[in-house]
């Protein structure tokens, strides 16, 4: 079909888990003791017949 268009998109949950080394100082020496709230990636994909785009979003640091 001509000028059609696809589109898929998908969640997951990337948290760290307990122990995990955490930036943001160079002398911490215990590792993460837990989360308050979860960590997620999502993306959205679209595609033609011709070209596939994506957009990556992740819940990293600097919140």
């Amino acid at each position: 079909m001509k000028g059609a268009y696809r589109a898929g998109f998908a969640k997951a949950d990337i948290t760290p888990g307990v122990g995990v080394a955490m930036a943001g100082y160079a002398t911490r020496e215990v590792g993460a003791k837990g989360c308050h709230d979860e960590l997620y990636s999502h993306v959205m994909v679209v595609e033609d017949s011709s070209r596939v785009a994506a957009v990556i979003n992740l819940d990293l640091l600097e919140v």
